[in-house]
């Protein structure tokens, strides 16, 4: 046995540091108050952004606006079924309420804004901004010279306090020109992102298509993995991996935490966000490969054999195809999204999401691209298909192991149950990319350039940052 290999088996050591491991990440469901906050702010600025592009779409080509769905048909949909699934549900945040009713006020839906003022206005803890705004929407006077000053005050007083509707009353009915060039300018570049984010969208579903088109005429050039590519994980007890996979997770979480709140004690909210995830993510992913196989570069070439090389340093196996391959598994996971897409379900995640962190600063706008396109892509892979599908699958068989890590990495992403049950099969799409092609290369592909997208459609659509 390799020194790397000696390590006693701890049964309840094991056992306990998975049930601490599984209490801190249970954290995120447990905090309901985080996430009613986390919906309040996806709710708000879905609204908000709708708004603004309504404001803006006037001044685009006429056939233009079809094309990306912000025509009155399109918004007018889209809006209702968001507000009439999370009504239903009871999953409609009050503090977004004016802001649903000022956008289908534009929209013409009378009936729908009156019931977003209601919900607004109901209960003690009403938003006093939607009484100013329902009576105006009514017809009602025009705004008197102390509204105003209050209003001019809290734009100008840039303290957080001021939300879109109160902009949109001072700018149509206070007749301030200047903001309302600002409010159109603002829904103009919302509409140029989304348009980019929409083209890069449409080009990675064509690489995608390509790729597929191109592995159908030539799939018998591409024969399944030997299962003695296996023996690596054969050679983990299953006690000792586990053992080593909770001491990872837990090490990974107290080092975030460490890291983080010192400097968003300090104000550097972007650098502690940065830390957190570099840490959260690259600790483990190195944990796992120096613990359970023979060193870093070893552990690497077993899950990417793209890193082998040859007796003359050429490499034994070709990266363009591993990129080739994941842009197909990209496809897979655009046509598991579509269904969920159409189905309204899409609506019950916008907190998952459309967050605070990703958008409206440009440090945070980076670090969620980095995360999500680096980090996340990389380390989950080595973490959840190489080592842990690997190590089930090496002992209770392919289809077993495919259904337990993607729960796994489902759980662990924190999101709500529409978010949970897209991830899931997301998961099962990176496994089969794994399965089929003997490495974690096409998975991280695929991963990479989903995140990209998912992440470009909403910083284009939703972030109100210059």
């Amino acid at each position: 046995m390799q020194a790397w290999q000696r390590l006693p088996k701890r049964p309840v050591l094991t056992v306990a540091l998975g049930l601490a491991t599984l209490g801190l990440l249970a954290l995120p469901y447990a905090l309901t108050e985080t996430r009613s906050e986390n919906d309040a702010f996806a709710f708000t600025r879905c609204a908000d952004a709708t708004v603004l592009v309504g404001m803006a779409r006037d001044l685009e080509p006429a056939a233009k606006t079809p094309l990306l769905g912000i025509d009155d048909p399109g918004l007018l949909k889209d809006a209702r079924e968001i507000f009439d699934r999370a009504t239903e549900r009871g999953r409609f945040p009050k503090e977004a309420g004016r802001h649903w009713a000022l956008l289908f006020h534009q929209l013409g839906d009378t009936t729908r804004a009156e019931a977003a003022l209601a919900l607004a206005t109901e209960g003690e803890d009403a938003d006093p901004g939607a009484t100013l705004l329902a009576q105006l929407l009514a017809g009602g006077p025009d705004l008197s010279e102390d509204e105003l000053a209050r209003l001019a005050a809290k734009y100008e007083s840039d303290d957080g306090e001021t939300f879109l509707p109160d902009w949109y009353l001072l700018a149509t009915r206070g007749g301030d020109a200047y903001l309302l060039d600002w409010l159109v300018e603002r829904g103009q570049r919302l509409i140029r992102r989304g348009a980019a984010a929409h083209l890069i969208a449409v080009a990675a579903c064509l690489a995608s298509l390509g790729c597929c088109l191109w592995f159908l005429l030539h799939r018998d050039r591409f024969p399944s993995p030997a299962k003695s590519r296996n023996r690596l994980e054969r050679s983990w007890g299953m006690w000792r991996f586990f053992q080593e996979w909770f001491v990872a997770g837990a090490l990974a979480l107290l080092a975030a935490v460490l890291l983080f709140w010192p400097l968003y004690a300090a104000g550097a909210y972007d650098l502690g966000n940065f830390a957190m995830w570099t840490v959260a993510m690259l600790l483990p992913a190195g944990w796992m490969l120096r613990r359970l196989t023979p060193g870093l570069r070893h552990g690497l070439a077993h899950f990417l054999p793209e890193l082998r090389k040859g007796k003359e340093g050429i490499p034994k196996r070709s990266a363009a195809i591993g990129f080739a391959f994941g842009m197909l598994g990209f496809g897979g996971l655009v046509l598991v999204g579509l269904p969920l897409h159409w189905s309204g379900l899409g609506s019950d995640s916008l907190g998952d999401a459309i967050t605070a962190d990703l958008l409206d600063r440009r440090p945070g706008i980076l670090v969620g691209f980095f995360a999500a396109v680096v980090l996340a892509p990389v380390c989950e892979e080595i973490l959840f298909r190489g080592f842990l599908f690997g190590a089930l699958r090496s002992r209770l068989g392919s289809l077993f192991a495919a259904v337990v890590s993607s729960a796994v990495f489902a759980v662990l992403h924190g999101y709500s149950v529409a978010g949970l049950g897209a991830v899931f099969l997301y998961g099962l799409v990176f496994v089969w990319l794994y399965q089929r092609s003997g490495s974690l290369l096409p998975g991280m592909v695929a991963h990479a350039v989903f995140n990209f997208t998912v992440t470009c459609q909403t910083v284009g659509w939703f972030s109100l940052h210059d």
